[in-house]
Order: structure tokens, then C-alpha cells, then sequence
């Protein structure tokens, strides 16, 4: 219509390994996505595709992804192998029992998260129901911390996505307490800040950040 044409190629100059890791950071669902030239129709008539594994796409992504640390979430059966973890990066100067809220770490209700690299640890996040800031009864996001030295790889995106798909199932939004440093994290996760703001004494600065059922 006369207007002026623009082509946006913000990946263009990227190695695939780049494109993956950046990926990971933005907490993309890499797993529901294809690299691929010919992508082939599931056999069962479903609308899915799967990636052909044969053309230039499919194997420079298979050697991307061979180049990235590998990492597996787990939900664990109680709060003590996560606690250690807290304390260090959460509760820095204060008593280990700090890093343990009995409130709710010992809730039948309370899902404790862990995300391993290589079998070791490298993050945490708890997700328990808690009052929101607007008054409802939401699941909330608590106890999160990553490894310094695995910091910048999407383990935390990661962990936020795997709330995100407990809260769908259940139909409810997610809400937390969001340290400064964290806040871009969350926001590329779609959580908005909902607060001023405030101060927790011993911990921080912090926002208050909402998350409302996928929108």
C-alpha cells in the first residue's frame, strides 16, 4: 500500500548454538519446536510433524544442542536436598533454618522443583498456594535460586515454565516475589509487576509480579 517494507533477521548473524542458548534464557519450549527443511506428517493423521532428521536444519541443530549443557527437572519428595541451596544464595548471613519455611515446605500441597545438570544440582523453585496481592487464592512462586555458575543458561526459565504448565492444568495464575535481579527473568516469562517497589528486611529489594492464567 506504499508504505515501506522492513525484514526484521534478528537471528541471521547467530550460530545455532547461540540461537539455542538464547533460547534457553527466554524460556522458548524448545521441545515443541522444529529446525527443519521437510518436516514429515505423523503417520496417526494428527495435525503434529515431526522434523525429517536428515536435511542441513535438523543435523546442524542436533550438534547445537550436543554443545549445551544438558539439564533434567525433577520434582522431589521433600524440601532438604534444596535447602542447602536456599540458604546460600537467599539467606546469605542468617541461620540455615531460615532457608526452611515450615509454613509450607512441609505441605502435601507444596511442589518442590529441582533442575540438575549433569546430575548435580544448579536450581531450586518451590510453588505452594499462598494469597495473591489481589486478593486470591493463587499458587505462588518461592524459594527460586540457580547456581551462580550455571546462571544465563534458561535453568531459571525453565523452572518458572514448569509452574506455568502446573498453574494451566490447575486453572489458576501464579504470583511471587520477585528479587530485583530476577525480575527481567520472570518478565520474559509474561509476569507483570504489580507493585511499587519495597524492601524485605535482611533479603532486599523486591516487586511483587503476577502471572494470570497464560495471558
Amino acid at each position: 500500500e506504499g508504505g515501506e517494507i522492513k525484514l526484521l533477521t534478528p537471528l541471521q548473524d547467530l550460530s545455532k548454538v547461540e540461537i539455542m542458548r538464547m533460547a534457553r534464557q527466554l524460556g522458548v519450549p524448545v521441545s515443541a519446536t522444529l529446525s527443519c527443511y521437510d518436516p514429515q506428517a505423523e503417520t496417526n493423521g494428527s495435525a503434529r510433524v515431526e522434523p525429517c532428521g536428515q536435511c542441513d536444519a535438523c543435523r546442524l541443530r542436533v550438534q547445537a544442542e550436543a554443545k549445551l549443557p544438558t539439564w533434567e527437572l525433577r520434582q522431589l519428595d521433600g524440601v532438604e536436598e534444596i535447602v542447602d541451596l536456599r540458604h546460600h544464595y537467599l539467606r546469605q548471613g542468617q541461620p540455615r533454618d531460615s532457608a526452611h519455611y515450615p509454613d509450607i515446605d512441609d505441605l502435601d500441597t507444596t511442589a518442590h522443583l529441582a533442575v540438575f545438570v549433569d546430575d548435580a544440582l544448579a536450581g531450586c523453585a518451590t510453588m505452594h498456594s499462598d494469597i495473591s496481592p489481589s486478593g486470591r487464592c493463587q499458587l505462588r512462586i518461592r524459594g527460586m535460586a540457580v547456581e551462580e555458575g550455571f546462571r544465563g543458561q534458561g535453568l531459571g526459565a525453565a523452572l518458572v515454565r514448569w509452574c506455568q504448565q502446573r498453574a494451566l492444568s490447575s486453572g489458576d495464575g501464579i504470583w511471587c516475589n520477585a528479587r530485583i535481579r530476577a525480575v527481567s527473568m520472570y518478565a520474559r516469562c509474561g509476569f507483570e509487576i504489580v507493585s511499587d517497589e519495597f524492601e524485605i528486611e535482611k533479603i532486599g529489594r523486591h516487586y511483587r509480579m503476577e502471572w494470570k492464567d497464560g495471558e
